[in-house]
């Protein structure tokens, strides 16, 4: 499994503060909204960043998140992060960072390699730190219908698993959630923005077998309107998400917009200063030439 390279030991003073108190700062959040998301977190059956709670409510989009964790540099480095979570002793980190070294190994197979770690606990600290959810693919319904975009061949190679559609995106499970060529491969066959989510390599070839079964019945159940009896809350639960999705989508080109009309704004006002400048500037340099000519007049015998 591919894991993040940890290139130094400590981090920049910018990423001291807290994620959350950045984005307040940012005015991306209020206090009260990131309280209850901090509220919300360990209630929910997996482990959800709070940075995705966010996103997943719709008071931030991603793009605004991945910003601010790139501009204070607030993506934590695996093995510090796995030294704060207990799951890791320093020595044992500087021990893997050894390994590491004089192995090739990147840090998280140093990890699995030497025993320090089980991958639950890797992949876990690995979705923390990249900002991807964790799920438990047996908990998960899949949605057999999206083995059409993805073939059984290329998914068995490279170990993801289509579980769930949601408007023009759909939601993969890869084992290794940090190869982004994995990521623009399924966008470009399939024609939709892909959604990352990982787990264990055990649990994903149990999601695979679910979904790759040779199984002959029609799949359009999953996403037709349900018969007169049947539960229609997965189908609600998918509408909803699909009309929040497209709440944000509209968002963030609100956003964007107000951005491009700020700097378009910024852009006419520069240049009418560098107008004025210039028009200044030859008025100074005409007057210059005056008094040039008129010393010259006076050093005339």
């Amino acid at each position: 499994m591919a894991t993040a390279e940890i290139p130094a030991r400590h981090e920049s003073a910018a990423g001291d503060a807290p994620l959350g108190r950045l984005l307040i700062e940012e005015g991306l959040v209020s206090e009260a909204q990131l309280e209850e998301a901090l509220r919300a977190q360990p209630e929910l059956p997996q482990h959800v960043p709070v940075g995705q709670i966010l996103v997943d409510r719709g008071l931030i989009t991603q793009r605004q998140l991945d910003f601010v964790l790139d501009k204070y540099r607030k993506r934590p480095r695996l093995g510090d992060l796995l030294v704060r979570t207990g799951r890791l002793a320093e020595a044992q980190l500087d021990a893997a960072l050894e390994h590491q070294r004089s192995s090739g190994l990147r840090l998280g197979d140093a990890l699995l390699e030497l025993g320090l770690v089980s991958e639950e606990e890797l992949k876990q600290a690995l979705c923390t730190q990249l900002n991807v959810p964790y799920l438990d693919l047996d908990r998960v319904a899949i949605h057999r219908g999206l083995t059409k975009l993805v073939n059984k061949r290329y998914a068995e190679t490279h170990h993801v698993v289509p579980i769930a559609e949601i408007g023009n995106s759909i939601t993969v499970a890869i084992d290794d959630p940090t190869d982004d060529a994995i990521v623009a491969e399924l966008a470009a066959s399939t024609g939709y923005r892909i959604n990352v989510v990982t787990s264990t390599r055990a649990s994903l070839q149990r999601a695979f077998a679910r979904a790759y079964q040779d199984d002959r019945r029609e799949d359009r159940a999953e996403t037709a309107v349900p018969a007169d009896g049947a539960d229609p809350g997965p189908l609600l639960q998918d509408l909803r998400e699909a009309h929040e999705r497209l709440r944000r989508e509209h968002e963030e080109l609100r956003l964007a917009y107000r951005t491009l009309t700020r700097q378009h704004a910024e852009q006419d006002r520069a240049l009418r200063e560098l107008g004025e400048r210039h028009a200044t500037l030859g008025r100074e340099r005409q007057l210059i030439a005056d008094v040039i000519e008129a010393l010259l007049r006076r050093l005339k015998p």
